[in-house]
């Protein structure tokens, strides 16, 4: 079973994965945690290149408003295609297994949409990945996303724009959005209820 946490920087995602991970733990569940920005094929491919190297074209990708390279350019592309080996790795093993993924592939597509390297066809691969089991989307307000991340080199503006891409993304693929913009305590027992339905859907599905 795959549960995937999407939504804005800042919106929760990594405190909220970890804590559900932790509870399916100690219902002694069979649980894995993955950050869902990890790269799988690739991460071996960029091991062959000095770290120094890596870091300076992150660094360049990353940097918004900046001439892009022909490599930035097909990155997207070789990230779907190592997102779909990644699924279907995950997929095989979760058998047995429960996955909670800190961001998913469409996080990804939103991101490069940011960065400028997006592109219809980019979302359109993105979006066509098959959806995990359970996906969330995690909102709030972007004042208060902004003020979580405010270290960050990204304005207000990104966490105003990105907001909106995550509720249209929510609109379209009809995925639930839980929000974020009250005590943790009420967010984390919105979460596991919805989690404890999939699970028991799950089960009945595997009875059945």
């Amino acid at each position: 079973m795959l549960i995937a946490f999407m939504g804005n920087d800042g919106s929760g995602k990594t405190t909220l994965s970890h804590a559900i991970a932790a509870k399916l733990k100690e219902a002694g569940l069979n649980v894995e945690y993955r950050h869902g920005g990890d790269h799988f094929l690739l991460a071996w491919v960029q091991k062959l290149f000095p770290q120094k190297v890596v870091n300076r074209s992150r660094r360049n990708f990353l940097r918004q408003g900046n001439r892009k390279s022909f490599l930035h350019k097909l990155w997207p592309y070789l990230v779907y295609l190592d997102c779909l080996a990644l699924y279907f790795k995950l997929k095989r093993q979760n058998r047995h297994r429960i996955t909670v993924l800190d961001r998913y592939f469409y996080d990804l597509a939103l991101g490069y949409e940011d960065l400028g390297v997006g592109s219809r066809l980019v979302k359109r691969l993105f979006f066509s990945l098959p959806r995990p089991d359970l996906p969330i989307i995690l909102d709030a307000p972007p004042e208060l996303t902004y003020e979580r991340k405010k270290a960050d080199d990204a304005g207000f503006e990104y966490y105003a724009v990105q907001r909106q891409r995550y509720l249209e993304l929510a609109r379209s693929m009809d995925i639930p959005i839980v929000s974020t913009n009250q005590p943790f305590e009420e967010t984390l027992s919105s979460v596991w209820r919805r989690v404890k339905k999939a699970l028991l859907t799950t089960l009945e599905q595997a009875v059945t």
